[in-house]
């Protein structure tokens, strides 16, 4: 219980972070990432509710690196779709299966449903560096 009073404390004092974030396993190397930041439990997965989000455009590379900065102190989760058809989506097949690579803070991989809030949330107390593999299903 007290620690989210820490946290509410903490930030009272204007306390900001950088999320660093090194994105492996871009194959192949076209389209753009789509990396989406999460600060609440209500609103992961939530596309058009994140807290920060970013597109980076590909250039070639199997890995490509992002910060978000100005994180103000408070759990997290990160969302990476890599969308090879720049149509600003996760494809899936008839059965709902995604045909395109993706990844989550955490590196959680469950094969018959998303990754969860609590699988894929960590503490932003400090500078924090992630690496996200992306995989297919």
């Amino acid at each position: 219980m007290i620690y989210p009073v820490l946290i509410l404390i903490l930030n009272s004092f204007n306390i900001n972070y950088s999320l660093n974030i090194n994105i492996e396993n871009i194959n192949p190397s076209k389209g753009q990432l789509m990396i989406a930041v999460y600060n609440s439990k209500q609103l992961y997965m939530k596309t058009e509710k994140a807290f920060s989000k970013q597109i980076l455009k590909l250039n070639g590379k199997k890995a490509e690196f992002i910060q978000f900065k100005d994180l103000p102190m408070g759990e997290y989760s990160v969302a990476v779709i890599h969308d090879e058809n720049n149509n600003g989506k996760l494809d899936t097949n008839i059965f709902g299966i995604p045909t395109e690579a993706y990844g989550f803070s955490n590196n959680i991989r469950p094969k018959f449903r998303a990754a969860n809030w609590d699988e894929t949330k960590f503490l932003m107390n400090k500078n924090v560096g992630l690496n996200i593999k992306l995989d297919k299903w």
